[in-house]
């Protein structure tokens, strides 16, 4: 944090940043919080004593649901709501030895892994994305992203907001990546999804948003 910055200045500063986002993506950023996430959020104020590394990884969406799509083309509804614990499961154990290793190289750092929150009752899965974007507009100061987080919707939402709010970026080798590394990978993936009939709204949401951002940058802005 800049020393002559305090936390309410970077916050809303960041908060001004997320007006870049486009469509979908915009519109999530603009949501209220849900119920009971501002008192939720303030818990991790004491955070802003050092700093912060946000673990970005997929957990009801991203690869894992996409090789069981592929897997299960003609899957009912009812099939593909049943596979969603084994799909959450498995996404959760995936991150144990990333969010090891950061903590590995960030010694100083605090370090957040939304795997440890409990599922909030009455909380919808855009109500989690817009909680977690206000986590990392309030507190990181770097963010890790998963192999994959791509495919992730929430991932998604986090690498735009991450890139807005203007932190560090690292993959899951704990290499710095760019926001026009994250829009490479976004376009390659569109079509990946399309295949599977797996939505691809705030991916594309999110190439547009980066596409701005990118320009912004280039011209100055």
């Amino acid at each position: 944090m800049h020393p002559t910055s305090t936390p309410t200045d970077r916050t809303s500063d960041r908060r001004r940043r997320l007006a870049l986002g486009s469509g979908p993506l915009g519109e999530l950023f603009a949501r209220p919080m849900p119920q009971g996430a501002d008192l939720l959020a303030d818990a991790y104020a004491e955070l802003n004593q050092s700093r912060v590394i946000y673990v970005s990884t997929p957990i009801t969406t991203g690869p894992e649901l996409l090789r069981w799509l592929r897997a299960n083309p003609d899957a009912s509804e009812a099939l593909r709501s049943h596979a969603r614990s084994q799909v959450i499961a498995n996404n959760v154990a995936a991150v144990v030895p990333l969010v090891a290793m950061v903590r590995a190289r960030f010694r100083d750092a605090a370090i957040i892994d939304p795997t440890a929150l409990n599922d909030v009752r009455g909380w919808t899965q855009a109500d989690y994305h817009r909680f977690w974007t206000e986590i990392i507009v309030r507190y990181a100061d770097g963010a890790v992203f998963a192999d994959g987080w791509q495919y992730s919707v929430g991932c998604t939402v986090e690498f735009a907001a991450a890139n807005l709010a203007g932190i560090e970026l690292y993959n899951s080798r704990l290499e710095m990546i760019s926001p026009n590394e994250g829009l490479v990978l976004l376009q390659s993936t569109v079509s990946e999804l399309d295949a599977v009939g797996a939505s691809k709204v705030i991916q594309e949401s999110a190439i547009r948003t980066l596409d701005k951002l990118v320009y912004s940058q280039a011209v100055g802005y």
